[in-house]
């Protein structure tokens, strides 16, 4: 199925708005947002809402922040979650938080980008969020730039990363879901009222947790468009609670490269 290709204009992502989920890891959090103030458009998202869990690293997570949100020109939203156990354990309570208070207070925001304190990306990554909100349409959940190497997700076996690979996307009923994003009709109206914002055991005793989160958004929503080649990457090998640190390696993506070229993208 081809796909259009669509011009990005600044103003194409004036309706969005970046959530991060974070939690006690100041380091990976500076390089993240890093990565997306360097991301080419990046001056036309509204802003930057962060669900931060307490930690006693809390002021400086803040101040990292601030001064990220006042170097990169997001105006930022801080979301400061009550229940740490809640935000070390998994993401699904913060980023629900932080979409839900990120569509009530701002009326003209209709589309979110999701993403955690430890996912970088590259600078082409707005671009492929526009050039798939045009490609979709507005009926589903869109993980435009995400995928890891192996493991729960979109497995991509080629070794090579060459142009047909960076320009392609395809749709799956599986991703990675290190970066997403979705409208506020379907937030609304489709995910979040299933949304596990607990982490509990959910349909079966080992469906449980962020990956399974996912795999349902999929059921409600339908295939998700993911890009052959990865627009961002897990940089968090110190995972303290959230996983063992073995999980590490199967998180890398071969494919992603922290900066791009603009591209002309394509269905598969």
């Amino acid at each position: 199925m081809p796909g259009k290709v669509v011009q990005v204009a600044v103003n194409e992502l004036d309706d969005t708005v970046l959530v991060l989920a974070a939690w006690k890891r100041p380091d990976y959090f500076r390089a993240v947002l890093d990565s997306w103030g360097r991301a080419r458009w990046v001056e036309s998202l509204r802003g930057i809402t962060v669900a931060l869990g307490l930690s006693d690293v809390q002021n400086e997570m803040e101040q990292i922040l601030f001064l990220a949100a006042g170097r990169y020109n997001f105006p930022p939203v801080l979301v400061t979650l009550d229940d740490t156990q809640a935000s070390a354990a998994g993401p699904n309570r913060a980023i629900a938080e932080a979409v839900n208070r990120t569509f009530g207070r701002d009326p003209s925001c209709g589309f979110v980008i999701i993403s955690e304190e430890d996912i970088q990306v590259s600078s082409d990554v707005l671009e492929f969020l526009v050039w798939g909100r045009g490609a979709v349409g507005q009926s589903r959940a869109l993980a435009v730039c995400a995928h890891n190497a192996r493991g729960s997700g979109w497995t991509r076996d080629a070794p090579d990363d060459t142009d047909a690979d960076q320009q392609a996307a395809r749709f799956l009923r599986t991703f990675s879901p290190w970066c997403w994003a979705t409208w506020r009709e379907t937030w609304q109206g489709v995910i979040e009222p299933d949304w596990d914002y607990d982490l509990n055991k959910g349909p079966a005793p080992e469906q449980h947790g962020w990956d399974w989160q996912m795999q349902r958004l999929v059921e409600r929503t339908g295939p998700v468009l993911v890009p052959d080649a990865s627009r961002c990457q897990n940089i968090g090998r110190e995972r303290g609670v959230f996983a063992d640190p073995d999980d590490f390696e199967w998180t890398q993506s071969r494919s992603f490269r922290e900066n791009r070229p603009p591209m002309t993208y394509r269905l598969v």
